[in-house]
């Protein structure tokens, strides 16, 4: 049975996939491309995944919908409707910022150049041994001069990994299955081809052209109508010209008529000057956004660091769609005049009403103050009993002889007085966690935690 997707997630032969939730993550898309990606990592994948799902140690920036292993296992990382971040800075039919209109395909394998050893030996993130594995197939490959848009891009020749067949098959099914479920999907590229400046990914070798027929196959001449196997005869080519499927907003058409008195004089788009890249925005601007997004209360937005990828696109798309504004990630004269002139985020009053136990459920910090306090209780109450019942019990005199020596002094201390100084240790855990929890419990009122 092949793939299919159900509620945004993937299953495969009546099963759901594996599904290991990425942290890096936007909110919904209408996907319109597939992007495909080389992790670049070890042929294992366990560490691409494990890097793509973000939290301690891995990509705070960086995700992707589905990780495609080498024997064909397909990992999903985030509901194939959500937001990922894999494209970052790119271009496509010129239009920007892929990450919120397409669905992000990682596929294991090194990337590359390979450096070669000799002896059919290469050295990528792993040692490729194509001798002692018949399974592994180097082959030197370069890029084409530009991408299907136009843009440049550099040969970067060199020896590459071949990806399998049965990373082919999967990628195929699994693009078959997105494309039925979502028919805004038009296109499928890899990421080289949407930022050809700095990406070499998919490498050279992945068979794109193959993938595109196969997801979507051009039709039998037999099954033409009558009208188009009339227009193939008189062409006497033996090719079809098909028209852009339909509701495709990226393929552009070009066409030049017999009526057209200039004709000669058009150039076809293949010989104009290749578009330029998009330049990222000044760090200076993001910072300038990310603050103005923050004083607003789109605490969301993150850190004042001057990335523009993931939380800051995310969280400046949030303010625009409450602002009046296209919900996109252009940053214009229109968004930079409501960044300066808008009216701080409401909070609900659901939020301005939590208390610590609508928190304990949902917020990590507040979690681990209430587990606090509760140790606290735990080792007050009992050491308090047991000081009360030795002080009544002890003669005071006593004690004070006891403490007399300077030497043996830690010995000559009651057990009442131990318990009292654990009783006081007590108090101030219990009382710094009873400070934390009042402090987060008030940023989210606030809206400055989300």
């Amino acid at each position: 049975m092949p793939c299919e997707i159900k509620s945004h997630r993937i299953y495969r032969d009546g099963k759901a996939v594996g599904f290991q939730q990425t942290k890096n993550i936007g909110g919904p898309i209408v996907p319109k491309v597939i992007v495909l990606h080389d992790t670049a990592g070890h042929l294992h994948g366990r560490d691409s995944i494990a890097w793509l799902r973000g939290g301690p140690g891995q990509s705070p920036n960086a995700s992707a919908h589905v990780v495609v292993g080498r024997d064909g296992a397909i990992t999903q990382l985030a509901a194939t409707n959500i937001k990922t971040w894999h494209a970052g800075q790119s271009l496509w039919r010129g239009r920007e910022q892929l990450n919120g209109w397409s669905i992000g395909i990682e596929i294991v394998n090194p990337g590359g150049p390979l450096t070669s050893l000799g002896n059919g030996r290469y050295k990528g993130v792993d040692l490729i041994d194509t001798k002692a594995d018949p399974s592994l197939v180097v082959r030197h490959s370069k890029f084409p001069p530009r991408t299907g848009d136009g843009k440049r891009m550099e040969p970067n020749y060199g020896a590459w990994l071949e990806h399998t067949p049965q990373q082919i098959d999967a990628v195929v099914e699994l693009c078959r299955a997105l494309v039925a479920a979502y028919p805004t999907i038009t296109e499928i590229v890899t990421h080289w081809m949407i930022a050809p400046a700095r990406k070499v990914d998919t490498n050279p070798l992945f068979p794109l052209d193959e993938v595109r027929r196969r997801v979507w196959p051009a039709p039998r001449f037999a099954d033409l109508d009558d009208e188009t196997r009339d227009s193939v005869a008189e062409q006497g080519n033996g090719e079809v010209a098909f028209a852009p499927r339909p509701g495709s907003e990226l393929e552009p058409t070009w066409s030049v008529s017999n009526d057209d008195g200039n004709a000669v004089d058009i150039a076809h788009p293949t010989d104009l000057p290749a578009p330029a890249e998009p330049h990222p925005m000044p760090k200076a601007l993001v910072e300038f956004v990310q603050q103005r997004l923050r004083a607003l209360g789109y605490y969301e937005v993150g850190n004042i660091d001057g990335d523009f990828a993931g939380r800051t696109e995310d969280a400046l798309v949030t303010f625009k769609r409450r602002n009046g504004l296209p919900a996109t990630t252009d940053v214009d004269d229109a968004t930079l005049k409501a960044l300066a002139s808008a009216d701080p985020r409401e909070i609900g009053d659901a939020r301005a009403r939590a208390t610590p136990k609508d928190l304990r459920k949902i917020v990590p910090a507040v979690q681990q103050a209430g587990r606090s306090k509760a140790l606290a209780w735990w080792l007050g109450l009992p050491s308090a009993g047991f000081a009360v019942l030795q002080g009544i019990a002890a003669n005071v005199q006593s004690v004070w002889s006891q403490l007399a020596p300077i030497t043996g002094w830690l010995s000559a201390v009651p057990g009442w007085v131990w318990a009292l100084a654990i009783v006081g240790i007590a108090i101030g855990v219990w009382w710094s966690s009873r400070q934390a929890e009042a402090e987060t419990v008030d940023a989210y009122r606030a809206g400055r935690l989300t």
